[in-house]
C-alpha cells in the first residue's frame, strides 16, 4: 500500500485529503461515504471503521499504514486504525484528545502495521508515527503530509523495493501543494501521472488506486470531492 494523505491550513479552515491504495493481493474493496449529524466518514463494507472523515467539531482524520514492518506475526495481531478513527469522529472535541485517543490504544508490541496518522483542525495537526511499543506526535501549523514511510521516526524506517518510490511521491505531493486553493485541486493532484513511474502521484504500479478524497472544512461546513472504487 503507497496511500497519500496531507493536511493544509487554509484562510478560517483546513483542507484534509487521502488517496487510498492497494497491492494486487489485496481483496476488491468497497469504499462507500457516510453521513451522520455528528460526522461525514468513509469506510469500506468489509472492515469495520473509517478510513477518513471530519466530524463536527472540525476534526479531521486520515490514516495510512507506513513502510516499517517490524510488527507481529501473531495471527491474532491488531490492526487499530480503521476503529478508532470512528471513535474520535464520533466523539474527539479537540486535536489533542483525539491525539490522547489514540496514545491509549496504540503503544501495544502485537500491531500488525505501522501507521501514520494525521489528526487536523483548522488551527494546526498532529502527525502521530505508530510502532509496536513506540509513538511519536509532532504538531504542523501550515502544511503536512506523508506518503507512507516514516519521517520523524527514521531510525525506525525499514528500507525496502518501494521506499524510494515513496520519497520521491512525497516530494511530488509537496511540490504539487504549493498551488493547491480547492479540494478539486488536490483531488487533481491526486490523480497526477508523470512520464516518470516514480512520480506518479496516482498509482499506476504493482497495485490500484481505489479511492481519492478531498475534503474543506470551513464555518462549519464541509466541502467534498471524491473518487470511489476506481
Amino acid at each position: 500500500m503507497e496511500c497519500s494523505i496531507g493536511w493544509i491550513k487554509t484562510r478560517g479552515g483546513f483542507l484534509l485529503f487521502k488517496s487510498r491504495e492497494i497491492n494486487d493481493r489485496t481483496p476488491i474493496l468497497f469504499n462507500f461515504i457516510k453521513k451522520s449529524k455528528d460526522y461525514i466518514s468513509f469506510e469500506d463494507k468489509n472492515v469495520s471503521g473509517s478510513w477518513f472523515g471530519v466530524n463536527k467539531k472540525g476534526i479531521g482524520i486520515a490514516s495510512a499504514i507506513a513502510s516499517y514492518r517490524g510488527s507481529s506475526k501473531d495471527s491474532k495481531c491488531t490492526n487499530i486504525d480503521f476503529k478508532i478513527n470512528k471513535s474520535i469522529l464520533n466523539k474527539a472535541k479537540s486535536v489533542e484528545e483525539a491525539t490522547q485517543e489514540y496514545l491509549k490504544i496504540a503503544n501495544k508490541d502485537n500491531l500488525c502495521n505501522s501507521y501514520d496518522i494525521i489528526i487536523g483542525d483548522k488551527k494546526h495537526a498532529n502527525i502521530i508515527e505508530i510502532l509496536p511499543n513506540k509513538t511519536n506526535i509532532t504538531t504542523y501549523y501550515d502544511s503536512v503530509f506523508r506518503t507512507t514511510h516514516l519521517l520523524n521516526m527514521k531510525e525506525y524506517k525499514k528500507h525496502r523495493k518501494q521506499l524510494d518510490r515513496s520519497k520521491a511521491k512525497l516530494r511530488k505531493v509537496i511540490e504539487l501543494t504549493k498551488k493547491v486553493k480547492t479540494p478539486d485541486d488536490v483531488v487533481s493532484i491526486l490523480n497526477f501521472h508523470h512520464k516518470n513511474g516514480l512520480k506518479d502521484v496516482r498509482r499506476q504500479h504493482y497495485g490500484s488506486d481505489v479511492g481519492s478524497v478531498s475534503a474543506e472544512w470551513k464555518n462549519n461546513e464541509v466541502v467534498l470531492y471524491h473518487v470511489l472504487n476506481k
